[in-house]
C-alpha cells in the first residue's frame, strides 16, 4: 500500500485492505498492491480550493470543470479574459459584454448561467462527440447510469455498455430475434440491419420478428395460400379487394379494403381510381351513359341501346337527339319512317 495506508483485516483473503488518498486506486505490481496515482492526482486543473475540479475520464486521461474566469484549454484551468471561448473562438459579441462561441470538434458552445441579462458561452467537452454509430446520441444519461450519454440505436442494432460508455451494436443472431429456430425460422446476419429473417410456413416478416399469420390480418376476409416466404395472402368477401402493400420488413403483405366498385356500375366497366373522389369510374357500352340512381352509379341505356333503326351491319344508324328521343339515317333504299328505317 505504498502511497496509502494499509489496514490488517481477517476477512480479507490477502489478510489486509489497502484505503488510498484522493485521486489514487489501488493497483496490483508483482506480489505487492499498491496506491497508483490517477490522472487527477497532481490536480491538473489547479487549486481546488479556489473551484477548480479534475474529472478523470480513463486511468490515463481527465477534464477539468473550472472555476467562474477560467476555462478548460485541454491541459488546466487557464484565466479566460484573453479568450473567454478556448479551445474555440468568439463568434459574435454585442458590444455589451455578451458574445457567442464557435467551438471546435469534440466541443459544443453552452451558456454561462450565471451571465446576467447577456449572453455568454463556453466551450466544453460534447459528450456525444464521435459516439453511438449506428445510432443518435443523446446528452441525457439514462436513470442510474455512469455514462454521460445515452445511445438510441437505429432498427437491427441494440444498446452495449464498455468502461467508455454506451455504444451500438448489431443484434445479429445469437438472440434469435426471428423467433425459435426449432418452430423453423432461420436467422442470417445482414450488413443492412444487423439480420434477416426466413420464417417457418404460415408466418410473415414484420419487420422485428416472425409473426403468426391470422385471419385478423385479412379481416373481414380470410387468410388465402401462403405464395411467398415471409408474405401471406388474403381471400376477401365480394364487398372488399385484397389491396397489396410493402409492410416494415419490405415484404409484400396483403388486407382486405373496402370496394368502391362494389354494386357500381351496373351493365358497364367500373375501374377503381384513386383521383376520383368516389373512388372509382364507370366505363359504359356504346348507346348507354352514366347515371346516378339513389346511392350507385348505373350505366342508363339510352335510346339508340337496342339499335330502333334497324341493323347498323347493312348501313342503318341511331343518333340520340335527347335522352328518350332518336333518329336515324338509313342505308340506300330505306327511309326512316319516324320509328325505323323502312322500304
Amino acid at each position: 500500500c505504498s502511497s496509502g495506508t494499509c489496514t490488517r483485516s481477517t476477512s480479507e483473503e490477502s489478510g489486509f485492505t489497502c484505503e488510498c488518498p484522493e485521486h489514487y486506486s489501488v493497483a496490483t505490481v508483482g506480489d505487492k498492491q499498491v496506491c497508483q496515482a490517477g490522472p487527477c492526482a497532481e490536480n491538473p486543473c489547479g487549486d481546488p480550493e479556489i473551484g477548480h475540479t479534475c474529472r478523470a475520464t480513463s486511468d490515463t486521461e481527465y477534464t477539468c470543470s473550472c472555476a467562474p474566469g477560467y476555462v478548460f484549454n485541454g491541459v488546466t484551468c487557464a484565466e479566460s479574459s484573453a479568450n473567454p471561448c478556448y479551445p474555440g473562438t468568439v463568434a459574435t459579441t454585442d458590444g455589451l459584454g455578451g458574445y457567442t462561441c464557435n467551438c471546435t470538434a469534440g466541443y459544443m458552445a453552452e451558456n454561462i448561467e450565471d451571465s446576467g441579462d447577456v449572453t455568454q458561452q463556453r466551450c466544453i467537452e460534447d459528450v456525444c462527440y464521435n459516439k453511438c454509430d449506428n445510432g443518435t446520441c443523446s446528452r441525457t444519461p439514462r436513470l442510474g447510469s455512469d455514462s454521460a450519454y445515452r445511445c438510441e440505436c437505429h432498427e437491427g442494432y441494440d444498446v452495449k455498455r464498455n468502461d467508455q460508455g454506451e455504444y451500438c451494436e448489431a443484434i445479429g443472431c445469437s438472440s434469435n430475434p426471428c423467433g425459435p429456430p426449432e418452430e423453423g425460422h432461420q436467422c442470417s446476419v445482414s450488413g443492412d440491419n444487423g439480420y434477416a429473417c426466413t420464417c417457418a410456413s404460415k408466418y410473415f416478416f414484420n419487420g422485428t420478428e416472425c409473426e403468426k399469420a391470422t385471419n385478423a390480418l385479412c379481416s373481414p376476409g380470410r387468410l388465402g395460400t401462403q405464395a411467398n416466404t415471409n408474405e401471406y395472402t388474403c381471400k376477401c368477401p365480394a364487398t372488399h379487394f385484397v389491396e397489396t402493400f410493402v409492410g416494415d420488413g419490405n415484404v409484400n403483405l396483403q388486407r382486405c379494403t373496402p370496394d368502391p366498385c362494389y354494386g357500381q356500375c351496373s351493365s358497364g366497366t367500373c375501374t377503381r381510381s384513386t383521383s376520383e373522389e368516389s373512388g372509382f369510374t364507370c366505363e359504359c357500352p356504346e348507346h348507354y351513359s352514366v347515371v346516378t340512381v339513389g346511392d350507385k352509379q348505373v350505366c342508363q341505356a339510352g335510346p339508340c341501346a337496342e339499335n330502333p333503326c334497324g341493323d347498323p351491319e347493312i348501313g342503318h344508324t341511331c343518333r340520340a337527339t335527347s335522352d328518350t328521343e332518336y333518329t336515324c339515317s338509313c342505308a340506300p333504299g330505306y327511309v326512316f319512317n319516324g320509328v325505323t328505317c323502312a322500304r
